[in-house]
């Protein structure tokens, strides 16, 4: 009875409007494409006679909405950006669960349908340098120019590194957090099945200012910047089923981004932001020892986001580097 009295109390007081944006399943106003069978939230920016660019967000299970700066770009390039499988507002319910192979799929697919068969630029932040790691590995041929912002880690040895540093905590304040959180979960109108899961996974990335949450080191004074929430719709599942894809059975990460990328001779540019603590300069100078040749930039009073928290500088440096000849 007085669990029951504790969860009727904790629901009641948790009430509100909590919502959960549709995605291009049953949104028709969501521009989409349907690639490798399942449809994609895309966008597209700049004459489609420039060279494109490719935009890919990090995650796995966040949307390409913090990196709409980028589109700055389309001055000069096609600036495509797509939200991953499973992800933003793309389609929850796809016939193939989102997992790295799948992803790198979907990237040859989008450079397939937009590159006309010619060499295209990427530009990955975190997860999404991670990916383009791993593409450029795999089809070095493909790509001009590679901007790797911040990936997480690329090897099993600096996933460690990563992990010991995102350690969780399970603090009062953390627990209440997350019991908060699930009611307040249990009152939203489901647009569809994921949309409850989905809004936990957001919350938990973007509205918890705690001391002690595990991602605070991506920010300068460990304070999540407002740029770092703008994002429409996590993507819970596509998450978890990435991640588990680079994992054994022992839940240790296995999967190598580092294939084949002596193979890309072009240079390639890392940013790193100067507040960053977690996947920061130290960790991206592990990253740079794959490729040939390598340059990090460090950008000054700015975190992991910092391709949307100081778009001005990021931008500069990334148009110096497309000026130059890989």
């Amino acid at each position: 009875m007085v669990i029951i009295a504790a969860f009727m109390t904790g629901y009641f007081m948790t009430g509100g409007t909590y919502t959960v944006p549709a995605t291009v399943e049953t949104d028709p106003s969501i521009p989409r494409i349907a690639l490798n069978n399942t449809l994609f939230h895309t966008e597209i920016f700049g004459r489609e006679k420039d060279p494109l660019v490719i935009v890919l967000h990090g995650g796995p299970g966040a949307d390409f909405r913090y990196l709409l700066p980028l589109k700055e770009l389309s001055d000069r390039y096609r600036v495509l950006f797509y939200d991953q499988r499973g992800t933003g507002l793309s389609a929850r319910n796809c016939r193939e669960k989102p997992t790295l192979e799948s992803s790198i799929s979907d990237l040859n697919a989008m450079i397939e349908r937009f590159g006309k068969g010619k060499k295209v630029n990427i530009i990955g932040h975190s997860w999404g340098a991670m990916l383009a790691a791993v593409y450029a590995g795999r089809y070095p041929a493909r790509i001009d120019h590679l901007v790797l912002a911040e990936p997480g880690f690329l090897t099993a040895d600096t996933a460690n590194v990563f992990l010991q540093r995102t350690k969780p905590s399970l603090s009062i304040s953390s627990l209440s957090f997350m019991i908060r959180t699930w009611l307040q979960s249990l009152h939203i109108k489901a647009v569809d099945d994921h949309a409850r899961r989905d809004f936990i996974m957001g919350r938990f990335m973007t509205a918890y200012d705690g001391t002690d949450h595990p991602l605070q080191g991506y920010f300068c004074e460990a304070r999540q910047s407002e740029e770092s929430k703008q994002v429409w719709r996590f993507g819970y599942e596509a998450m978890e089923s990435i991640i588990r894809s680079g994992m054994d059975d022992n839940g240790h990460f296995t999967a190598d981004f580092t294939g084949g990328l002596k193979k890309f001779k072009g240079k390639v540019l890392f940013l790193s932001g100067e507040c960053n603590t977690i996947t920061g300069k130290d960790q991206q100078i592990r990253n740079m020892t794959h490729f040939p040749w390598a340059e990090l930039v460090v950008l000054k009073d700015t975190g992991h986001y910092m391709l949307s928290e100081n778009p001005r500088e990021a931008i500069a440096v990334i148009r110096q580097y497309f000026h130059q000849r890989p």
